[in-house]
């Protein structure tokens, strides 16, 4: 018995027919073979073939938007029945999900054989009533497991640590039941043991043979490690591994496979097989800082991590998503992941994992002034409730919070840091009077001032999160982000209020503060790479009875406000502090409208100049923060 009919007579439906008709069918049937990710047929499309399922896995979606998963097919399954029998369109998507060999039959051989046969149109009607019967409940499976291999360039090292550590961080973070496959290229410095065979011979023996070689230890990913032929073709590769994720599908969610540099068949089969690809490099992608987040299929599987401990490696900034920078922390053994997470190489490592399990969450910081402190409160409530702070955006005073938080500085920092600034004497160093440039102050000891916070880390490549800086260019009125370059630059260009503090010039823009175009920078976030957003907008409507201390000052030193004229009437600074302040809630909530989630701190007792009252406005976000926990860990397990 040849092997096409072997499989057909083990399909319960070619059971109907007589050994004649088998030997003749089986003749007439064409063998494809498909790779993970190609779809087979289409909802509305012609359906002229029949398929049989020889091996693989394929997935059935139906719906507006084929978003609906009702059905997975092996081995023995059968589809494209339904349009044929029917005579009308595809009534289902399928699409492959491990690499896939069929055997399809024409419309005609198929009328031929099998539409004559009662006994079969009695069984596909059997079938098509339990297919149409899931396909109307909406129910729609889980989806099958995620497949992440990582690879690095000839030479590169770090690969084995990212596979260990990524393989713990899914388990941990993601709680998902995770089997990290370490493969060995065998004859290539690494002799094949006695007594182990290589993997196309395991995938092919017995189940209980595979299941012996998985090595189990509690509260750790349960590892395998195989060998696989150094001669083998790209089909080879992409078969066994397939097969390997295939046999094992139904007791793990996530495969982290650390695959090797070579052979090439090896490297160009992982699309065969695998959902994302992580892969060791010495630079960012030509043109860019990583992909950012992007919508395209590439953009979405493919991360980068460049490792500092490679010598050759170019530092970046990490001013999207990607690419994922490691420290250079010196040599840590890949095998001890407890050292390896909890050294500085843990934070990126996170993000990672995060990343990969779509729980990503970046912070937009509004601009506000004194009102900005209470982002430090938002912070806080968030770190002690465990919610990851992976990607920052900012304007205006959230610029000076998402620099501080971005470079590392804690929250206990970023607190002291708010007390410092409300003491007369160190905001005094702040005001630089000017009659030269357009604004009362020249906004230069912004930075003499509040560099020094930021510590070691002065630079957007010294940073350990993602951050991206909003201003907004006077002239033109052109939204600019800044991920480049030194961070006191950058958040002195986004605090410049218009009047209060001088423009700056860099390059071709004249700019200002960000909060006159984004005071919120919510969208910004999405398109560096986070999976969840969290804007906070911190300036509140103006309140009727709270005067700013500068109002009061203008009022004793200005002797015609003792003729009592226009006493009713707000003065000039009053005016324009008052119409940016309206500007910036109103526009500040329609920006932070993208935001899975919006916090908006009650801080309208208090005047943009309140620094003396760190404290008070801190315990305003931390308020508001404990309102909305709820729904923060909502859209979260939304995520999960």
């Amino acid at each position: 018995m040849n092997e096409r009919i072997k499989t057909l007579s083990n399909v319960p439906l070619f059971s109907y027919l007589s050994p004649d008709e088998l030997k003749e069918v089986q003749g007439l049937f064409q063998e494809e073979i498909f790779n993970k990710g190609d779809t087979i047929c289409r909802i509305g499309e012609e359906g002229n073939t029949f398929y049989v399922v020889v091996a693989g896995l394929l997935e059935v979606w139906v719906g507006p938007k084929e978003d609906i998963l009702v059905a997975r097919l092996g081995p023995g399954d059968f589809f494209g029945e339904l349009a044929l029998v029917l005579g009308g369109p595809r009534s289902a998507t399928v699409m492959v999900e491990q690499r896939t060999r069929l055997l399809s039959l024409s419309k005609e051989v198929f009328n031929r054989f099998l539409l004559k046969n009662t006994k079969v149109l009695e069984y596909f009607s059997r079938v098509m009533c339990q297919r149409l019967a899931a396909s109307a409940s909406g129910a729609s499976l889980k989806q099958s497991s995620t497949e992440i291999t990582v690879i690095s360039r000839p030479g590169l090292k770090g690969k084995t640590l990212v596979a260990n550590a990524l393989a713990s961080l899914l388990k941990t973070i993601g709680k998902k039941r995770v089997l990290l496959v370490t493969a060995e290229v065998a004859g290539s410095g690494t002799s094949l043991p006695e007594d182990k065979q290589l993997l196309r011979e395991l995938v092919t023996g017995s189940p209980e043979k595979l299941q012996a070689e998985v090595v189990s230890v509690e509260g750790q990913p349960a590892k395998l490690k195989v060998w696989v032929d150094p001669n083998a073709s790209r089909a080879t590769y992409g078969e066994v591994f397939s097969s390997l994720i295939e046999r094992l599908n139904t007791d793990f969610e996530y495969f982290v496979i650390d695959l090797g540099s070579e052979p090439q068949s090896l490297i160009n089969s992982i699309q065969d097989f695998s959902d994302k690809v992580v892969r060791i490099v010495d630079r960012a992608a030509s043109g860019e800082n990583g992909h950012g987040g992007g919508d395209s299929d590439e953009e979405k599987s493919v991360f980068n991590v460049v490792n500092l401990f490679n010598k050759e490696s170019v530092p970046v900034p990490i001013n999207h998503c990607e690419p994922y920078v490691l420290p250079n922390v010196g040599s840590l053994s890949a095998g001890d992941v407890d050292q390896v997470v909890g050294s500085a190489l843990g934070v990126p490592l996170k993000r990672l994992a995060r990343k990969i399990l779509g729980r990503t969450v970046g912070l937009a910081f509004g601009g506000g002034a004194a009102f900005g402190l209470a982002h430090i409160g938002v912070i806080k409530v968030l770190e002690e409730n465990d919610i990851p702070i992976d990607i920052v955006s900012g304007c205006s005073m959230g610029s000076i919070i998402a620099c501080g938080y971005a470079a590392g500085v804690t929250t206990d920092q970023l607190i002291e840091m708010a007390h410092d600034l409300g003491i007369r004497s160190k905001l005094i160093k702040v005001v630089d009077p000017t009659l030269t440039r357009p604004g009362f102050l020249g906004g230069d000891r912004i930075k003499t001032v509040l560099a020094p916070y930021l510590g070691a880390r002065q630079t957007f490549k010294d940073l350990v999160l993602p951050c991206r800086i909003i201003a907004t260019d006077i002239v033109t009125g052109e939204r600019v982000e800044i991920g480049t370059g030194r961070l006191e630059d950058a958040f002195r260009a986004s605090s410049s209020v218009p009047v209060v503090l001088a423009p700056v010039k860099q390059g071709e823009h004249v700019l200002v503060d960000g909060g006159v175009c984004d005071p919120v920078p919510a969208e910004t976030l999405r398109h560096m790479g986070a999976d969840i957003n969290i804007a906070i907008n911190v300036v509140p409507p103006p309140k009727r009875g709270v005067e700013m201390i500068l109002s009061k000052l203008y009022r004793q030193f200005n002797p015609l406000t003792y003729l009592g004229m226009n006493e009713d009437i707000p003065n000039m600074f009053d005016i324009t502090m008052a119409a940016m302040q309206i500007l910036q809630y109103e526009l500040g909530n329609f920006k932070a409208i993208s935001a899975d989630v919006r916090i908006n701190p009650d801080v309208s007792d208090f005047t943009w100049v309140d620094f003396g009252r760190s404290e008070e406005i801190i315990a305003r976000g931390v308020e508001a923060t404990e309102r909305v926990m709820p729904t923060i860990k909502r859209v979260m397990a939304e995520h999960s």
